[in-house]
Formats: structure tokens, C-alpha cells, sequence
């Protein structure tokens, strides 16, 4: 395969011929099928209408895409159905919904539809959120469950004791805006609740601005169409062609991604084995299961969704009192 596209990518006239080809190809067997399926189709939850093949991508907003979900919420209630390009959505709208769909059915209900893009090229397969459930997916979250649980939890009050009472000695005396700030605390909170309070400065500083990279990237990509998500094939074509942005980013959040994984954890697996690691989910993890790809991938995405989603959270909680520290 990477033969014969390496042949054509020599004349890329003859790969855009190719590409166009099949992508016709592909739209008149999809329009074909879904008219041939329309009787037998399963019927999905109400959500605004769709456009051909791009579905809904028009309607969504690359950016406060949540303002968006409250006014679907209000017409269509709290399940919201939704198609960006090769990624069907349902959107919930409560607590309560969230909680009988994704934690009490999660195995007939909470399958992940995350594009070739992000899962291939970008090379995150490994995360939680977006693997499929099954024996990883149910390994990972009960690892979690027992370092982060209502009864574990507590036992890293006085780290973010420790951290929460720096942040606001240093935003007492601070004017501008809080958000690097922020997202400097809460990375350190996060990263030593994590892996301990030995890790390398260097090492957490890289840590925390490859997450906020990848955050971004993954981001940037989730909401957009990428040809590849269909083509597969696509993967293959050289970077430097038009049009080839996605072999760029697939390439550099694949780094990403393999540094925040495994970085960090073969630093606290040696000092697991010395002895010095001190207390950490880590720790909990090498103690309990072993140093496996499951503990690995778990830590990473403890770090990865608990630094974006807290740092959020304060944000969004506490806006007036934030806002004030810029003037």
C-alpha cells in the first residue's frame, strides 16, 4: 500500500484524480445505502436537522459550543442527537441521564465513536475516554476508582492543602490574567496527587505544557471534518502534499501523547523500586497491579482530564472573583 502511494504521490495529479474518484464513489454507495436502510433504520433521539453528509458541522460552534447544547436542551430536551462528519453524537443534558446512561448501562450505552483521526493518526487509542468498553477500558476505570474513590480521595487532602494555599498567597498580590496561573497550580496539584512530589521540575514543567499542546490539538481536531476519517488510506500520503495538515498534527500529538504516558511513569516506577516515590496514586497502582499499560494509561489520563477539568471548574465557578484580578 505505502508502495503504490508513494508512487503516486510523485505526480500529485494523478492521487487528487484518484481522491476525487473515490470519494464520489463513496458518496453515491452512502446516499444508495441510506436510502436502501431507511425503513430499517434505528431511531435516534431528536436534534436539529441535518444536513447531506456534513450533518450537523455547520450548526456547531468551534468554540462555547456548550451555549449551543443549553438551546438545543430547551427545543429537544435532554437528549440531543446530533452528526458531525463520520462521528453520529448524542449529546446529555443532565446529571441524572448521565448517570443512568453512562454509569448504570455503560456496556449498551456508552460506546465511544471517535474518529480515525483522533484514534489512528493522532495515536490516542490508549485513552479512557475514547476506548471502547471492554477489559481495558473496565481495568483503567477500576484503578481510578480505587486511588481517586470516596475512600481514597482523602488521603491527598494536605498535597492540595499544600498547593491550594501558594496559589492564593500568589494571586493576593496578582493583577492580570489568572489563567496561566491557574494552569500552572493545578498542573502541579494534579501532578503530584499522581506521581508524588519527586518527580524532576523539568520533567513536571514538560508534563504540563505537553498536556496543554495536546489539549489543544485534540480540540482543534475533534470538532472539524478530516477527509482521513474516511479515507483511511490517506494516512499514508506525504506530509509536505496540500491538504496533508492532518499527517502534521497526527504526527506531533503522537509524541505528545507517547511523552505523557511514558515519561513520568518510568520516573516513578524507578523510584517506586528505590523506595522513594512517597504517597501518590502511582504508588497505590505499582503496589496493587504492577507496573502494566493499564496503571500507565490510567495515570495519564488522571493527569491529562483532571488538570483541563478542574482548572475549568475554577473558572467557571468563580468568574466575578477572577475577572477581578485583571484590573
Amino acid at each position: 500500500m505505502e508502495h503504490t502511494l508513494g508512487y503516486f504521490a510523485d505526480s500529485p495529479l494523478k492521487l487528487a484524480g484518484i481522491t476525487i474518484s473515490i470519494a464520489v464513489c463513496y458518496v453515491l454507495v452512502q446516499g444508495l445505502r441510506k436510502m436502501s436502510n431507511m425503513s430499517n433504520k434505528v431511531l435516534t433521539p431528536p436534534g436539529p436537522p441535518r444536513h447531506f453528509l456534513i450533518g450537523n458541522l455547520l450548526q456547531f460552534p468551534k468554540d462555547r459550543f456548550y451555549e449551543r447544547c443549553r438551546e438545543w436542551q430547551k427545543e429537544y430536551g435532554d437528549i440531543v442527537s446530533i452528526e458531525l462528519p463520520g462521528t453520529p453524537m448524542v449529546i446529555l443534558n443532565s446529571y441524572e441521564m448521565v448517570q443512568e446512561l453512562l454509569n448504570k448501562r455503560p456496556n449498551s450505552t456508552a460506546g465511544r465513536k471517535a474518529g480515525y483521526m483522533v484514534l489512528e493518526v493522532m495515536g490516542i487509542h490508549w485513552s479512557t475516554a475514547v476506548i471502547q468498553p471492554g477489559l481495558p477500558h473496565s481495568a483503567q476505570r477500576k484503578m481510578l476508582r480505587r486511588g481517586i474513590g470516596p475512600q481514597r480521595v482523602g488521603s491527598h487532602d494536605p498535597i492540595i492543602e499544600k498547593n491550594v494555599a501558594k496559589l492564593m498567597l500568589t494571586l493576593q498580590n496578582f493583577q492580570g490574567d489568572p489563567h496561566p496561573i491557574l494552569l500552572r497550580a493545578v498542573g502541579r496539584i494534579v501532578i503530584e496527587v499522581t506521581y508524588g512530589t519527586k518527580l524532576p521540575t523539568a520533567m513536571s514543567k514538560g508534563l504540563s505544557s505537553w498536556n496543554i499542546e495536546l489539549t489543544e490539538l485534540t480540540n482543534h481536531v475533534f470538532f472539524k471534518f478530516w477527509l482521513v476519517d474516511i479515507f483511511h488510506f490517506l494516512r499514508f500520503i506525504p506530509s509536505w502534499m496540500p491538504g496533508a495538515e492532518f499527517k502534521r498534527i497526527g504526527k506531533r500529538s503522537t509524541r505528545l501523547s507517547e511523552q505523557i504516558r511514558h515519561a513520568p511513569f518510568e520516573k516513578a516506577k524507578a523510584l517506586h523500586k528505590t523506595g522513594e516515590i512517597g504517597h501518590s496514586l502511582a504508588t497505590d497502582l505499582l503496589d496493587e497491579f504492577g507496573p502494566s499499560d493499564n496503571a500507565m494509561d490510567a495515570l495519564a489520563v488522571l493527569y491529562a482530564a483532571g488538570s483541563d477539568t478542574v482548572r475549568n471548574l475554577i473558572m467557571v465557578a468563580w468568574p466575578c472573583h477572577l475577572r477581578s484580578q485583571q484590573y
